[in-house]
């Protein structure tokens, strides 16, 4: 891998070490000071205003980036086509308001709609595909690391108890808002003003459009769930769920890591026609992915039980039972974004790329329907951990029929059956300790130099091989 592509790694490290470390901070603030009921109401009604931030970026999360790194190289391209993108952004967010607008008046809690409305408004602002494009990774992850300490010290000083649910809404949608709009600082520097028609603004909808339809599949299996157990159940399940979701996301965010930065990377690849490349760039990844998506899931599964109380606080008990099940996404979902970021979506692979989407999309919304009315929470945890299967196991099928590519299945076995014995070791070695941070942090620093110690052995360990190449 190149210097740029280790520099952007490192960035986007560092900005994904921030979204762990500040939730651990504001997770047992805000888990206690809000309860299940105020956490679930908080990401209940985020669920439905996330569909409208939906329709407000079209594609443009991964159309831009694709666009953008295309043209990287000339100024005046580059120039055109991000004021013809952003154009395009402008008109459909604020026909979103406008709907969202109307759609305001006939809600009850009407004040926290329009408070977490905010975050539609930053659409507006939003031009991270941009610097995402042109593989500037460095002041995204500043900002953001600015925006979320902000964000973090703000939950500190603000939210004490479920009357500063309000409160809540109005730093989190703001922290999204000021972000997006401070990476407008640095656009003089890259862009230069430039006359554009209608007609080559008009002309994106449809591209954009495709990578559309595939996120409205990824919401009716990432988002619906929420939606439903706040309909079909109540706010507090909608709590319970997303609380032994977010320790999933924060774990599948750090190990996509890579995805980020070599998605122009491979765009540009592909674009120059070195596509036995891109396959020797994603064997690495997937490697890299695979040795820490097992570390992760059996890390989940050690520290779970001391982790929970002093995290969640004990309204949260019953995530113990859920976040083990959900642990499995941590597996497979990694696999399929680096599927979809590195090959399909830089190869133009769009209808692949939907098809995997949707066939998950549908499965979740018939395993919501008749799962959560009749076991509530459990029937979205099913429907996460099926869909989330379902995407990634239909990539490494195209996968495989395109690029002739197969998984290191002893390679696989042997880091599995590697994170079996740092589990059961590791709790060996802390049994009977207090559910405490201490014996959590404990087990983790064990856990891991158990892990790495072995792989390094059993020479298994794909940076080490990567240095040595």
């Amino acid at each position: 891998m190149n210097k740029k592509i280790i520099q952007n790694f490192l960035y986007q490290a560092l900005y994904q070490m921030s979204t762990l470390l500040f939730p651990m901070i504001t997770i047992p603030i805000v888990s206690k000071a809000l309860g299940s009921e105020g956490v679930g109401t908080y990401n209940y009604i985020g669920s439905i205003v996330s569909y409208f931030v939906m329709v407000a970026g079209l594609g443009l999360s991964n159309y831009g980036i694709r666009e953008i790194a295309a043209v990287k190289e000339n100024q005046e391209d580059r120039s055109k086509r991000f004021w013809e993108l952003e154009t395009l952004n402008l008109l459909l967010t604020l026909l979103t308001i406008f709907a969202f607008l109307l759609f305001s008046f006939t809600v009850d809690n009407q004040k926290l709609y329009l408070l977490s409305g905010i975050s539609i408004v930053a659409v507006l602002f939003d031009i991270t595909w941009f610097f995402y494009g042109i593989e500037d990774f460095k002041k995204i992850t500043i900002i953001n690391f600015i925006i979320k300490a902000g964000t973090c010290f703000s939950i500190i000083l603000f939210v004490h108890s479920i009357d500063d649910l309000a409160t809540y809404f109005i730093i989190q949608s703001s922290g999204i808002l000021l972000a997006n709009l401070s990476l407008w600082l640095f656009i003089p520097r890259k862009i230069q003003l430039t006359k554009i028609s209608l007609t080559h603004v008009v002309s994106h909808f449809v591209p954009a459009a495709r990578f559309f339809m595939g996120k409205i599949s990824v919401v009716l299996y990432t988002t619906l769930n929420k939606s439903l157990l706040g309909i079909l159940g109540t706010v507090t399940l909608v709590g319970l769920y997303t609380n032994s979701m977010m320790l999933i996301s924060i774990s599948v965010t750090m190990i996509s890591v890579l995805d980020n930065v070599l998605m122009p990377h491979m765009t540009k690849l592909f674009v120059s026609n070195k596509t036995e490349k891109m396959k020797e760039v994603l064997n690495k990844t997937v490697q890299i992915q695979l040795f820490f998506s097992i570390l992760l899931f059996f890390g989940i599964l050690l520290v779970t039980p001391s982790l929970v109380p002093w995290l969640f606080g004990s309204e949260f008990e019953y995530t113990k039972k859920l976040i083990p099940f959900l642990a499995v996404i941590v597996l497979v979902q990694p696999l399929g974004f680096s599927i979809s970021r590195q090959y399909l979506i830089p190869m133009n692979k769009i209808k692949e790329y939907n098809k995997s989407v949707m066939y998950a999309g549908g499965l979740g919304v018939m395993i919501n329907f008749a799962l959560i009315p009749l076991f509530g929470v459990w029937g979205a945890v099913v429907a996460s951990i099926l869909s989330e299967s379902v995407v990634t196991i239909y990539r490494v099928l195209e996968l495989k029929k395109e690029l002739n590519y197969s998984l290191d299945y002893m390679y696989v076995f042997k880091l599995a059956l590697l994170g079996a014995v740092m589990l059961m070791v590791t709790r060996l070695l802390t049994n009977g300790l207090q559910e405490t941070m201490l014996t959590s942090f404990f087990q983790v620093i064990v856990g891991t130099g158990i892990y790495l110690l072995g792989s390094l052995v059993w020479k298994i360990n794909p940076i080490v091989h990567l240095k040595s190449r």
